[in-house]
């Protein structure tokens, strides 16, 4: 890839093809090495919460999520700007996160009516009225 260089516009697409070069050939090892740093990050907060279900005790990693006590987190996973950026705001502000197994995370997101509608907007799950049959 090494070649002389005289000009200035040279260096430039000299530098450009260089990069697009760079990005194709290594391009399989950086995302080996982000999808590694967000599996060790979200493992430390694992360990930070208690690395079992807050509410039932279960510990199986492949089922246990991140959960927002207060509701809201698909806001907050939106106005990331990246899943990096999103676990380590997870990690500064601990108190307002727990683990809990996917069977919890479920239930309580269908207790407190966390349910999200289509394009994000709440859904408020209500059960529907009975009916009344008259007899004829």
């Amino acid at each position: 890839m090494r070649r002389k260089i005289r000009t200035e516009e040279e260096k430039k697409e000299y530098q450009k093809e260089y990069i697009a070069w760079y990005q194709q050939e290594n391009i399989e090892k950086h995302r080996l090495a982000a999808a590694s740093h967000l599996r060790e990050l979200r493992s430390r907060i694992f360990e930070l919460l208690g690395d079992k279900c807050a509410n039932c005790g279960f510990s199986d990693r492949r089922a246990l999520q991140i959960d927002h006590k207060d509701g809201g987190g698909s806001k907050e996973i939106k106005s990331s700007e990246s899943p990096t950026q999103y676990l380590r705001m997870i990690i500064k502000n601990l108190s307002r996160y727990q683990i809990l197994c996917a069977n919890c995370n479920w239930i309580k997101r269908y207790t407190h009516q966390e349910m999200l509608a289509p394009r994000g907007r709440v859904k408020i799950v209500r059960e529907r009225p009975k009916r009344i049959y008259k007899e004829r």
